[in-house]
């Protein structure tokens, strides 16, 4: 799942917490007029003036004289200079219209809270209520990734998460909400409704629209239900710390078109798929190593991970989508297969190109060591590898001599020179690292 699925998991148990906390005295307020300088409203629009989150007073302007006289020099007191011109503006909609009065709160990552533009002050979280037009701002925010919970009038909820940049000056998070629904149960292991259980919904709206997420827990018969939900394609994911959602049943796909109704089931007893297959070398050679395979579905970027056997085979349970299998190269990772996993078990064969290099890490005794793995070529091009269980594999190497740099994460090294060949099975190094001097 995306990094920011993974974060808004806890936005609303983190929202909730800080609500219950006293209110601040210095708190950022929805003022129905901004009175700043004219540079500073002319960077945010007519709109924006009137429904800009500030804090009261931190910047106020000093008076000007009332009078002056006709040969003085005049001293213009200096205008403030914004620390970030960030400004985060979120439209909220259903069916296409605006929703007023829907609430909105708002949480930085960074430590919690949120920047005050020039101030070191941190808020733990700012709230606005959408107006007319279905809008809430802010503005001078500074460079952080902001987790947003909206609140419909009705009582639905979703999230939407904005990276907020000072060199763009202004983010939008558009989120809507419709008339499509998703219910289900959440079972255990042995078969059973499982109770107060967490359950995930990532939304990725039609036409490019904002990324959304929502949350909700299982009933004591372990029912769920998600309401209000736009036109999508959605991921359901069993939030509990026990499972994760590359296990088959643990995340479901469903396509949610217009005012569509879907029912799922989470859990161990949904159907899953095996892929099973072998990694070919050129001209069919045998492989003699185990090379990690990471395993994409096209539309998002969830990813699975499994490892190659000595000779080749591989297996991984995966759930149903259209998935590309990768290896490492050294400009990148490569694609060697594709499968369409559905209900059926599939086999595949995976095919390496010309030039792959594997390499154990290992220490006097033969143990595996953790660390990585550097290359240079005859032109002193360097890059570096992981070598997560002190193995590395890397794809795609330009035939020629190569300098391997085996780095341990102690700080012990070994250095070696090896041929690569333009056929044949991959080449096969074991380095043993020599006990670390720090």
């Amino acid at each position: 799942m995306t990094a920011a699925a993974a974060a808004m998991t806890s936005l609303v148990a983190l929202v909730r917490f800080l609500e219950t906390r006293a209110p601040r005295t210095d708190s950022v307020q929805l003022e129905a007029a901004r009175t700043r300088g004219a540079a500073t409203r002319d960077t945010l629009g007519g709109l924006l003036e009137r429904h800009a989150l500030e804090v009261s007073s931190e910047h106020a302007v000093p008076a000007l004289p009332e009078t002056v006289e006709p040969q003085a020099a005049l001293e213009l007191p200096a205008l403030p200079t914004p620390c970030a011109a960030g400004t985060l503006e979120l439209l909220v909609l259903e069916n296409e219209s605006p929703v007023p009065g829907a609430e909105v709160l708002v949480v930085a990552r960074k430590e919690g809270g949120i920047d005050h533009g020039c101030t070191d002050d941190l808020a733990p979280l700012l709230r606005a209520t959408t107006d007319s037009s279905g809008l809430a701002a802010w503005v001078e925010l500074g460079a952080d990734r902001y987790d947003t919970l909206v609140r419909h009038p009705n009582g639905a909820e979703l999230s939407c998460s904005v990276e907020i940049e000072p060199r763009k000056g202004r983010e939008r998070c558009v989120v809507s909400f419709g008339s499509a629904r998703v219910h289900g149960t959440v079972i255990d292991h042995d078969g059973e409704p499982r109770r107060d259980s967490p359950v995930r919904l990532a939304l990725a709206p039609y036409c490019g629209a904002t990324e959304l997420f929502a949350s909700a827990r299982t009933d004591e018969f372990g029912r769920f239900e998600f309401l209000h939900l736009p036109p999508s394609s959605a991921l359901a994911i069993d939030g509990h710390p026990d499972v994760s959602w590359l296990t088959p049943g643990h995340a479901v796909r469903v396509e949610l078109p217009e005012g569509a109704v879907r029912e799922v089931a989470l859990g161990p007893a949904a159907v899953g798929s095996r892929c099973e297959g072998r990694l070919v070398g050129p001209g069919g050679a045998a492989l003699g190593a185990e090379v990690a395979l990471r395993w994409r579905e096209d539309e998002h970027d969830w990813h699975a991970t499994t490892r190659a056997s000595s000779d080749g085979s591989f297996d991984v349970n995966l759930r149903p989508g259209t998935w590309s299998a990768y290896v490492a190269g050294r400009e990148g990772a490569l694609v060697v297969a594709r499968a369409r996993i559905g209900a059926d078990d599939v086999r595949v064969e995976a095919h390496l190109p010309p030039g792959c290099l594997s390499v154990r890490l290992v220490d006097a005794s033969g143990a595996a060591v953790e660390g990585a793995i550097a290359l240079s070529d005859a032109a002193g091009v360097r890059s570096e590898h992981p070598a997560p269980g002190g193995r590395a594999f890397v794809a795609g190497l330009a035939p020629g001599t190569w300098q391997v740099e085996g780095l341990a994460f102690d700080g012990a090294e070994t250095l070696v020179q090896a041929t690569v060949a333009d056929h044949g099975a991959p080449l096969e190094l074991t380095l043993e690292l020599p006990p670390s001097s720090r």
